[in-house]
């Protein structure tokens, strides 16, 4: 399974190796004895190296090709 941000960001071009999600946590969340992937991705050289500030976020349905939930944030609201 494989979530990939979009293949542009901000009207900025975002290369192929950055695409990838990184997971950041799982667990049963739905209460339905699986447990679901979170993954989170973001545009840019910082998250692209280091998965610094994310703010795309996926909640999958465990192994299954289909999301929960995906939202996005403004990481400069979180700090």
């Amino acid at each position: 399974m494989l979530r990939q941000g979009p293949a542009t960001a901000g009207s900025r071009h975002t290369p192929a190796k950055w695409l990838p999600g990184r997971p950041v946590g799982a667990g049963d969340f739905n209460g339905d004895g699986h447990d679901e992937l979170v993954l989170a991705w973001a545009p840019g050289l910082l998250f692209g190296l280091y998965g610094e500030h994310p703010d795309h976020w996926w909640i999958t349905d465990g192994t299954r090709p289909r999301d929960q939930t995906s939202f996005t944030t403004d990481h400069f609201a979180l700090r």
